[in-house]
């Protein structure tokens, strides 16, 4: 497991974030709104979790900063608001390489599922990438460290509350056994 990276950045987030608004099913309704202010009955913004997992099935999490509004000091998954005409893979795209400097490419890319949580769509991405997380430039005002972990010390810090609780960690873990299932399948054996 690589060390925890604390590099800093200067701010690269615009102010104020315009966002689409959607539909319940995740269709845009033609009407925007700044993030953060309310929505009506009816009313959904979309967000994107990214899952980013490396060759060692290990999990690049994100520690939020303090300044944050929202859970600071909580370990995470790097996430963010669909911007105003961006679909869901561009902010899978855009997200991380704000947040922390990572580039993904589309082809690292996998749709793995769409939760609705409260007024969010969540739309969860897996990435595989082996990312150097030395390299990593982190978004001050939104991080303050990243590291790389197993799955198994990520189920020890949700159970001490140190790692937000997303619905979908589990279909990351299953997203992480069936890949290593395909990859033991496509292993020849030794003659």
């Amino acid at each position: 497991m690589e060390q925890a990276q604390t590099q800093k950045s200067g701010s690269t987030k615009p102010q104020a974030e315009i966002c689409d608004i959607y539909d319940v099913y995740g269709n845009r309704t033609g009407k925007t709104f700044v993030r953060g202010e309310p929505l009506s009955d009816g009313q959904y913004v979309m967000v994107v979790d990214v899952w980013i997992v490396n060759s060692r099935d290990e999990i690049l999490i994100q520690k939020r900063s303090e300044l944050k509004k929202d859970l600071p000091g909580t370990w995470a998954t790097h996430s963010g608001c669909v911007l105003a005409g961006e679909s869901a893979q561009q902010a899978c795209i855009r997200e991380p390489m704000e947040e922390i400097g990572i580039r993904i490419l589309p082809s690292q890319i996998h749709k793995l599922n769409r939760k609705l949580r409260g007024k969010l769509l969540s739309e969860n991405f897996v990435v595989e990438q082996d990312f150097d997380a030395a390299k990593a430039v982190l978004q001050e005002e939104e991080v303050s460290q990243i590291k790389w972990v197993t799955v198994s010390q990520l189920k020890q810090m949700a159970s001490r509350r140190e790692f937000y609780r997303y619905p979908e960690f589990f279909d990351v873990v299953r997203f992480l056994e069936q890949r290593r299932k395909r990859t033991s399948a496509h292993k020849t054996p030794k003659e």
